[in-house]
């Protein structure tokens, strides 16, 4: 049988400290013998005149190597961040209009469609794609033999809801073979961009071979807590702050790009440890040496925010061995031990205290492995018709 192709369409491409689930699906397919496309966002020219110049002139450096291999543990992908003059954003008047995301392709140097073909992906088994940037990538494909669209966070609770990316987004998933979304509380969100849509639950998951292998041997030191991801609206900023401010033994591990609040207020406390965006591959030795993993949401955070969210640290932290403590919300899929949930500092404080006690096991790591991205694959394959 001819190796399947297929191609992973993503709002996020694989820059450093921005993993998704759709990355983590994509390689879980391609340890499974698939030849693997993970096509990234675009990179514009007015992204280089926007205030995040930084993180646009990494995006245009991976744009520049045009489509290029991936080794990772276990197998290789190929990744493409294409380049256009123009490309939609979902704030931007004309540019959040339905127009624009059915023809910025045009506008992509080198043209996207010719460098799909070029490399055999413009004739697809699998098109997954997690954004309406691709709504319109069907016209430049050849063929595509089965589409997926995958919902993993409410839209519109973010500003993505001009009537150009609402439009989109519901023939995204009007026309899919198969929507899946990525958490329980999702499922009403996603059955109702139309009307016959009936999305299919695929929870978020770990690549658990990965974080399976870090030791349960306690390191001798202080009680570590970890923290992975942004530091965004989601984030609990003053929870943190306050909780190492007032007890200076505990030491704070923060892996993520900081906010400023927390960079002013714990950037100098010789007991927290900003390290900033990590790759992802690094993250099994961090979290090696550490002892409970956090999830502090934020209560003041808008509810649909909050709830839409399965997280993809809580099955990383739960794969090395790692009791969790996070906010109590409606989404969180793991609410008893190793999860213990909490409403309020002192509740916070509480838990912390309880998962200190409960440690690192085995027990932990075994309860992550039914959580493996295999089991999406299968969900996907067998979606579409497709032997596993």
């Amino acid at each position: 049988m001819p190796q399947r192709k297929a191609i992973f369409a993503s709002a996020a491409g694989l820059q450093k400290g921005r993993d998704l689930g759709t990355h983590q699906l994509a390689r879980t397919f391609a340890r499974n013998g698939w030849d693997v496309l993970l096509l990234a966002a675009p990179i514009a020219v007015q992204h280089l005149i926007s205030p995040s110049l930084r993180t646009s002139l990494d995006r245009y450096a991976v744009a520049r190597k045009g489509l290029y291999e991936v080794k990772f543990d276990g197998g290789v992908l190929r990744a493409l961040t294409p380049f256009a003059f123009a490309a939609p954003h979902p704030k931007i008047p004309v540019f959040n209009s339905e127009w624009m995301l059915a023809n910025w392709f045009h506008s992509s140097l080198p043209s996207l469609a010719g460098t799909l073909a070029r490399h055999g992906f413009d004739q697809a088994d699998l098109l997954l794609s997690d954004t309406v940037l691709f709504s319109q990538v069907h016209p430049h494909l050849r063929n595509v033999g089965k589409s997926v669209f995958r919902v993993h966070d409410n839209n519109r609770a973010w500003g993505r809801d001009s009537e150009g990316y609402k439009h989109a987004e519901s023939q995204q998933a009007i026309t899919a073979d198969l929507v899946v979304h990525s958490a329980e509380t999702l499922e009403e969100y996603a059955n109702s961009l139309g009307p016959d849509v009936h999305s299919r639950l695929l929870r978020n998951g770990v690549e658990y071979d990965l974080f399976a292998k870090s030791d349960l041997a306690r390191q001798d030191g202080p009680l570590t807590i970890l923290y992975m991801g942004e530091m965004s609206k989601r984030f609990d900023s003053d929870l943190i702050i306050k909780y190492a401010t007032e007890n200076p033994e505990v030491r704070f591990v923060l892996a993520g790009a900081p906010n400023k609040p927390i960079q002013d207020s714990l950037g100098s406390r010789s007991n927290v440890d900003l390290l900033g965006e990590v790759a992802y591959a690094d993250l099994p030795a961090i979290l090696q040496k550490c002892d409970i993993g956090i999830i502090p949401f934020s209560k003041s955070a808008p509810a649909a925010l909050i709830n839409a969210t399965n997280p993809l640290k809580l099955y990383q932290y739960m794969a090395s061995g790692l009791p969790v403590v996070a906010l109590d919300y409606p989404g969180l899929p793991v609410k008893e031990a190793p999860c213990f949930v909490y409403d309020g500092y002192d509740g916070f404080c509480r838990s912390i205290d309880l998962a200190a006690a409960y440690g690192k096991r085995e027990s932990t790591r075994l309860l992550a492995k039914t959580y493996d991205w295999n089991h999406g694959y299968r969900i996907i394959c067998e979606g579409v018709g497709y032997e596993v």
